[in-house]
C-alpha cells in the first residue's frame, strides 16, 4: 500500500497492528505518517522502532528517519544527533552507503544551518554540504545535488564568501529542469549579488520571481532576500526602510503556510530580527 502511496489505507492497516515486536514495521509506519505530514506520529513510530534495539540496516533507516522527522519538527538538537549517529554507522552498510551518504549529508547540513544562525553552526552546515556537494557528484544524484550547491552557496553567502558562492551558483545552472528551477537559480544569482554589496542588481534581478506571488520557495526567499536589498539600500533612499518592512512581514506571512520548506521560516526570521536591530539603531542614533 505505502509503494502504490495508497497512504490513508497503510495508516489504517499499521494501527491495526498495536503491539508488533518487528522494528521494520514501525519504520514503515514513520514513513507513512511522513508522506501524510503526521511529523509528531512519524517521530513516534521512529522513537519506538528504535526503543525494540535494532540492528543492522533497519536500525540505520530508523535513525535516519528520526533525525529527518525531528528536523522537520524543529529539533535540531535531536536530529544532528541521530543523523551522526546514522552517518557513523552507514559504512558498515555499503548497499545503503550508496544511496544515502550524500543525501545524509545534505540533511545535517540542514540542520546545522537551521539551527540558530550562530558561526559556528554556519560553518558547520558548510562542512556538511561540501561533503554532500562531493558525495552526490561522484553518486550522480543530480536533483539532490542542485538543493546541495544552492544551500552550500547561500551558506557561505551567510559566511561573507561570495566569491566561492559564485562558482557552485554557475555549476547548479545546467542542473535547472524545471521553472521552479530555474527560479530559485536567479534568488541564488540575487543573494549572491546582495553578498557581494550589489543592492541594486540584486533588486533587479528578483523582479520576475517576486512578481510571480506563488507560495514557492523562490518566492518567498526571494521576499526575504529583497527585504535585505532594500533595507542595505536606505542610505540611498530612507523610504526603502518601510519597504523593508513591508516585505519582510509577507516572507514571514508566507513562510508561516503548512508544507512551506523550514529554510523559508529560518530566513524570513532571521531577516526580521536583523530589520529589527538596523531600524532600532537608526532610531537609537538619530
Amino acid at each position: 500500500m505505502y509503494q502504490e502511496r495508497r497512504l490513508a489505507e497503510a495508516r489504517a492497516l499499521y494501527q491495526g497492528q498495536p503491539g508488533c515486536t518487528d522494528p521494520e514495521w514501525y519504520w514503515l509506519g514513520s514513513l507513512v505518517y511522513w508522506h501524510l505530514e503526521e511529523y509528531l506520529r512519524s517521530r513516534g513510530a521512529a522513537e519506538y522502532g528504535l526503543s525494540l534495539k535494532p540492528s543492522g540496516e533497519i536500525r540505520i533507516k530508523l535513525l535516519q528517519r528520526l533525525g529527518s522527522t525531528e528536523e522537520q519538527l524543529g529539533a535540531y538538537g535531536e536530529a544532528i544527533e541521530h543523523l551522526e549517529a546514522c552517518l557513523a554507522e552507514l559504512p558498515e552498510h555499503p548497499s545503503l552507503a550508496g544511496v544515502l551518504t550524500g543525501p545524509l549529508l545534505h540533511n545535517l547540513g540542514l540542520a546545522y544551518y537551521n539551527r540558530n544562525g550562530k558561526p559556528e553552526n554556519l560553518r558547520q552546515a558548510a562542512a556538511y554540504y561540501e561533503r554532500a556537494v562531493a558525495e552526490l557528484r561522484r553518486e550522480g544524484l543530480k536533483k539532490h545535488l542542485l538543493l546541495s550547491l544552492w544551500n552550500l552557496a547561500w551558506t557561505l553567502c551567510d559566511l561573507n564568501q561570495p566569491d566561492r558562492a559564485a562558482d557552485l551558483i554557475d555549476e547548479a545552472a545546467p542542473l535547472c529542469a524545471t521553472e521552479s528551477d530555474r527560479a530559485m537559480q536567479q534568488v541564488m544569482n540575487a543573494y549572491q549579488l546582495l553578498a557581494a554589496g550589489d543592492c541594486a542588481r540584486c533588486l533587479d534581478t528578483l523582479q520576475s520571481v517576486i512578481h510571480r506571488e506563488d507560495g514557492s520557495s523562490a518566492f518567498i526567499l526571494g521576499l526575504s532576500v529583497m527585504a535585505l536589498a532594500a533595507i542595505g539600500m536606505r542610505y540611498t533612499d530612507p523610504g526603502m526602510i518601510a519597504a523593508s518592512e513591508h516585505i519582510i512581514y509577507r516572507a514571514f506571512v508566507e513562510a508561516s503556510m503548512p508544507g512551506v520548506d523550514l529554510r523559508c521560516w529560518t530566513t524570513a526570521k532571521r531577516v526580521r530580527h536583523h530589520i529589527t536591530q538596523v531600524i532600532q539603531e537608526q532610531r537609537q542614533g538619530a
